[in-house]
């Protein structure tokens, strides 16, 4: 489709794909004059739509702007009128008079387009845009024939997603039902990869095409371990990569998947230090003496020397006193708390209606335990007894040993991927 046959700028662009009445020939059913149309109205119906919708009198058809080949070839045209639709009222006979045809859009108020199905002519389109800040848009169309509604149709119209880079799936706005994300098409470009979070989540697709790229639960960073804004890791443990269930009636290319857990972090909280010292050792005990003399013995009955002037004296060891002991020995160090626990792999599921020609190369990998933190320093000895006469200081105590490290945090564990087809109820998983 030509670029000039749709304009990004005009939300609503008219299309004439008519047919002259000339064209029909015998093949028409219904009259060329007013007839049944001109003289009765038609009883309203409405319908939801999906594809093509008969009316009573009116063939509603919508369409995609453009297709996406399954060799993406037209790759440029797609990215272009991505979300761009085509709706075509076509008549079941020609008229006598012009017809109108009126779509409106609810966007805070009624937006509307119209435009004429000319006298002899059978058909007629306009074309529909979602735009970049809606998730979906409800269209209400309608053919008016002599101020009369003669047919009305409603349409949902859901957005594409084209992933050509590294996207975040937080960074994308999608609509959300009871049923999970729904979008129109699910195209991943070469290069493209969508990074989940570990969210767990389901999206619906009418189509989904993969040019080789990827699905993966965290960035390359984020996979190392939960961090705060300012860079630095918190004590937590590892995300697991959530469950991921993709709905498609239709899958073809190649996927990578790469269901990987996170890291659980190191952890961040260390023993104290022990406050407390081992016991002081007691203080030696000094030796005490008293006095001896060394002069003889008076004897009352003997007339021995002359005591006169004897002072003579020595020391004699009166009690023995006691040693000093050794100071008591420090605490030991409290243990190291264990490591964070990594995160599980997580799973993912491809659910197609029909059978599928996309390839899947799927990979899992727990997120690993973080290091245990260190033990604690042991405390500080006692001091020794202090010296006291004949008896020498002692020694203190030994400090309190390190405690024992933490040990690492447990790995998560490793789901598995299946692919799903609810039609033949199969199953493959690896």
């Amino acid at each position: 489709m030509s670029k000039k046959m749709i304009s990004n700028s005009i939300l609503f662009t008219s299309i004439i794909a008519s047919l002259s009445l000339a064209s029909c020939g015998a093949n028409n059913t219904g009259p060329a004059s007013s007839g049944v149309m001109s003289r009765q109205k038609v009883p309203l119906v409405i319908k939801n739509a999906s594809e093509a919708v008969e009316n009573t009198d009116v063939i509603f058809e919508k369409n995609r702007a453009v297709e996406l080949n399954d060799d993406f070839s037209n790759i440029d045209d797609v990215r272009d009128y991505l979300n761009n639709f085509t709706i075509k009222a076509t008549l079941k006979y020609a008229l006598d008079q012009n017809a109108t045809f009126v779509c409106s859009k609810i966007i805070g108020g009624d937006e509307v387009v119209k435009t004429e199905i000319s006298a002899g002519s059978l058909s007629k389109a306009i074309n529909i845009k979602v735009g970049n800040n809606e998730v979906s848009a409800n269209i209400t169309c309608r053919v008016i024939y002599q101020e009369q509604e003669i047919a009305i149709v409603n349409y949902n119209f859901t957005k594409s997603l084209l992933i050509d880079s590294e996207t975040k799936l937080d960074d994308i706005s999608l609509l959300i039902t009871e049923k999970g994300y729904e979008v129109d098409r699910l195209i991943f470009l070469r290069g493209g990869v969508l990074i989940t979070n570990g969210a767990s989540f389901t999206m619906n697709a009418n189509k989904l095409y993969s040019q080789d790229a990827f699905v993966q639960t965290f960035s390359i960073i984020d996979l190392l371990g939960q961090t705060k804004n300012n860079g630095q890791k918190e004590n937590l443990p590892g995300k697991s990569g959530g469950t991921i269930t993709i709905n498609s009636l239709r899958s073809t290319g190649k996927l990578t998947v790469n269901m990987f857990g996170q890291n659980g972090n190191d952890q961040a909280i260390t023993p104290g230090p022990i406050k407390s010292m081992g016991t002081p050792g007691v203080n030696a005990v000094a030796e005490t003496y008293h006095q001896v003399s060394t002069c003889p013995e008076s004897n009352s009955r003997r007339i021995l020397v002359d005591m006169a002037g004897c002072h003579a004296t020595h020391s004699a060891e009166n009690t023995p006193g006691s040693p000093a002991t050794r100071g008591g020995d420090g605490e030991n160090g409290r243990n190291g708390l264990a490591g964070n626990q990594g995160g599980n792999s997580g799973s993912f599921n491809l659910i197609s209606v029909a059978e599928n020609d996309l390839e899947i190369v799927f990979e899992a990998k727990a997120g690993t335990g973080g290091a245990g933190a260190p033990g604690g320093i042991g405390g500080l000895p006692g001091p020794g007894g202090a010296r006291a006469g004949k008896y020498p200081a002692a020694p203190a105590g030994t400090p309190g040993a390190k405690g024992i490290d933490g040990r690492p945090g447990e790995n998560g564990l490793v789901s598995k991927s299946c692919t799903i087809n609810s039609t033949s109820k199969t199953k493959k998983c690896s």
